[in-house]
């Protein structure tokens, strides 16, 4: 046996397709040549004869190597397979021999499979994809932990010069009925310019524009992806559909991006109605506030930078229309300069906590605590007295049919719980909570769990 041939018996992994090729090759070549050589030819004649009776050579030999590969992932498929097929019966007798163990093994699995998946989820959603379906996230500005009027939010879109656009929105919660079924659905109130701010376009239809939150505008909204997928199962063309809001018409003009679900990660943003929509639609919710008057804040601003601008510059031009804007507004009810910091005016695209809501009062409103929280809806004032806060939060303010009045402190013990009775405070600060009987509930009972607490009631 040549020297070749006990390389078969050295291959441990597995087999060499070519060497076996070029080596069955090579000995009909010798064949062929030695039945020549015994017919009375020359060796090199031999040789040559042998070749030119056999034909292409390298043809024949690619030819062999494909079907030599072809053979070889076929047989290696097969082990693996049948590897695999035994290791599963295997496993399975065994798990079920120790049904306790694999109980144990079962949910080991799961609990880690989900608490990595949630992590993920989060880390995805606040760090890399911080504002899914915005273009540009990085040049997205945020104001954080601050709400102003719509006049003071017109004031700051005139005098920003540092940014492109600034849009206002407020979240709100909405019963959306299409005459078969009705559904509460996470709303959000804004600005004509939201989308375009942010570059969001639509996936069908069109998106809110400036012109759709003039004055007399009609009502229309426009729906996430998501939602136009859930509510209308029908598979009708959701553009065009009339929906009752709160009771009233609002035309559906377009679908949202797909990956876009608005600006807060707790309760993702389903549909999207116009500032001044809104106040038509729900008036009830409002108990009286005038849209113009600068005593009632419940708008959060967002932007993007000009080119060439940076966050330090846009942070500057709103402070210092925040500083105009308390000159000449003296009587307002939070002083903005203290708000619009380089600690509020984050970029949204960095993974800041542009999404999470800030209930504590010091925080959204300075030292003086949150001045808002004294302009209750009128509803609230008449059904709760609440008990006077140390420290953090001013007693509870007694006012005359003008609004003038002094701070009094009610009798009764203080409440100590000043986390708790701040939350309870900012829940009041929005008249009607969230436009909807739900929130109001809310607002009522945490409040009662105080008084009850301390003994108030």
């Amino acid at each position: 046996m040549n020297t070749e041939a006990w390389r078969r018996y050295l291959r441990f992994w597995r087999a060499d397709v070519e060497d076996d090729v070029d080596e069955e090759l090579r000995f009909h070549i010798e064949m062929r040549e030695g039945e020549y050589v015994a017919a009375g030819l020359a060796s090199d004649d031999a040789h040559t004869e042998a070749l030119r009776r056999f034909g292409s050579l390298a043809s024949v030999r690619d030819l062999c190597y494909r079907i030599g590969h072809q053979r070889e992932r076929h047989v290696r498929f097969a082990e693996v397979m049948y590897s695999v097929r035994n290791d599963i019966v295997f496993a399975s007798r065994q798990l079920a021999r120790n049904r306790g163990f694999t109980m144990a093994a079962v949910l080991t699995l799961a609990l880690g499979i989900g608490a990595n998946g949630l992590v993920f989820g989060l880390v995805n959603a606040l760090l890399l994809h911080p504002l899914p379906g915005v273009a540009a996230p990085e040049r997205v500005v945020a104001v954080n932990n601050t709400h102003v009027s719509y006049p003071s939010y017109r004031d700051f879109a005139r005098s920003s010069s540092a940014l492109s656009g600034l849009a206002a929105f407020s979240d709100r919660n909405t019963a959306v009925s299409d005459g078969k079924r009705t559904e509460m659905v996470s709303a959000a109130v804004v600005s004509g310019n939201y989308f375009s701010v942010l570059g969001v376009g639509p996936s069908h239809g069109r998106v809110l524009s400036p012109g759709d939150d003039d004055p007399g505008a009609p009502p229309i909204a426009v729906v996430s992806a998501a939602f136009a997928r859930r509510f209308f199962r029908d598979g009708v063309d959701v553009i065009g559909r009339v929906v009752d809001l709160n009771g009233m018409p609002v035309t559906i003009v377009g679908i949202a991006a797909n990956d876009f679900h608005g600006m807060q990660l707790d309760s993702p943003e389903e549909l999207w109605v116009t500032i001044r929509a809104w106040m038509a639609l729900a008036p009830t919710s409002f108990n009286g506030l005038n849209l113009e008057g600068r005593g009632w804040s419940w708008l959060s601003m967002v932007g993007r930078l000009a080119p060439d601008a940076t966050i330090q510059q846009a942070t500057a031009a709103l402070h210092t229309s925040a500083v105009n804007q308390d000159a000449s507004y003296p009587d307002g009810y939070q002083t903005l300069a203290k708000t619009i910091t380089s600690d509020n005016v984050v970029s949204a695209g960095q993974g800041r906590d542009l999404r999470n809501r800030t209930w504590n009062c010091r925080t959204r409103h300075g030292d003086s605590g949150c001045g808002g929280c004294n302009r209750a809806s009128h509803s609230v004032r008449q059904r709760l007295q609440p008990a006077p806060c140390t420290g953090d939060e001013p007693a509870p303010r007694n006012r005359d049919s003008h609004g003038s009045g002094r701070w009094t402190t009610p009798p009764g013990p203080a409440v100590t719980d000043r986390k708790r009775c701040a939350r309870a405070r900012c829940l009041s600060r929005w008249p009607g909570g969230d436009a909807s009987r739900d929130a109001r509930t809310v607002t009522r009972n945490a409040a009662r769990r105080i008084l009850v607490r301390h003994g108030r009631r």
